[in-house]
This record gives C-alpha cells, sequence and structure tokens, in this order.
C-alpha cells in the first residue's frame, strides 16, 4: 500500500461523500423551499459543484485517455456555471436585505450568458481547454489559448460574489 495509493482512495472517499451530501441538499432545500429565491440560488451552486464531484468520481474508473477527455469534458458543464452560481447565490442573499440591484440582475444572466459560452468552447473547441496529459494514472486536460480569460472571468465573478456577501 502506497502512499499515493492511499491519497487516491481518501479523494474518493470524500468525493462521493460531497456527491451525497450535494445532492440530498439539493433534495432537502428544493423540496422545502422552492418559491424562495435564496434556495433556488443555492440549488444551482450546489448542483453545478456536485457535478464536478460526479465526474471526480467517474475518473476513478476511466482506462483510456480518450474516455478521459470526454469526462473531464464533461466536467465543464459544472465548472463552467460554478462561478455565475455563486454570484447568483450572493445577489439572491442580498436582495433579501432589501438591496435590489437591477445592475446586479444584469450581471447574474450575463455570467449565465457566458457560462454556456464558455462550456460551448470546453466541450466543442480547443479555445479553453484541449488535449488531455496524464501523470501516473491522474488525467487532467491542458488549458487552451483563452484558458486565462476564463480564469480572469472566473476570479472576478467569486470576488464579487463574496463582496455581495460580506456586504
Amino acid at each position: 500500500m502506497t502512499i499515493s495509493a492511499i491519497l487516491n482512495f481518501g479523494n474518493l472517499i470524500l468525493s462521493s461523500a460531497n456527491v451525497i451530501i450535494g445532492f440530498s441538499l439539493f433534495a432537502y432545500i428544493l423540496a422545502h423551499n422552492v418559491r424562495s429565491t435564496v434556495a433556488r440560488a443555492f440549488c444551482a451552486l450546489i448542483a453545478f459543484v456536485s457535478l464536478v464531484y460526479v465526474v471526480d468520481v467517474a475518473m476513478m474508473e476511466v482506462q483510456t485517455v480518450r474516455s478521459a477527455e470526454r469526462w473531464l469534458r464533461l466536467q465543464w458543464l459544472g465548472i463552467a456555471f460554478v462561478p455565475v452560481a455563486y454570484f447568483h447565490f450572493s445577489d439572491a442573499l442580498l436582495s433579501t436585505t432589501g438591496s435590489d440591484s437591477r445592475w446586479r440582475w444584469m450581471g447574474v444572466i450575463a455570467g449565465y450568458v457566458i457560462g454556456l459560452a464558455v462550456l460551448i468552447l470546453a466541450l466543442f473547441t480547443d479555445h479553453i481547454v484541449h488535449g488531455t496529459s496524464q501523470i501516473a494514472h491522474i488525467y487532467h486536460l491542458v488549458a487552451g489559448p483563452y484558458f486565462w480569460l476564463f480564469a480572469i472571468y472566473y476570479l472576478a465573478t467569486a470576488i464579487s460574489g463574496w463582496v455581495n456577501i460580506s456586504r
């Protein structure tokens, strides 16, 4: 038993726990608070984060580079929308305090549109990510020529969400 095997098993356990807890929270909150804008925004955030972990769990059984690339590109369904879902959640929280903002809501809509564009680019082109690299038995996608734009968008959206929650 090597340290690598122990860490891989630990990663599988934690990723599986995140999927189970995420799905449970999603189902519970959606079933009991469907009319709450904060609950719906939080459900979107949980769903996208959980999807990222579902792919992590599935990646444990991947045997070929081709199937790894398919799964890793599918993971972008979650990755592309996590920042805007966080911003959406922060906007919903801030709105409950009476601080409604048309500009923030337009930012949420624009963020979902950007997330969709990023998803399409990640799934069908090599602009955001391209090719699969393998180190030992761990696969990952290689950053494409425009990945840095996504990284800036991700950082700016996450910071904006944090500022909203802080307010």
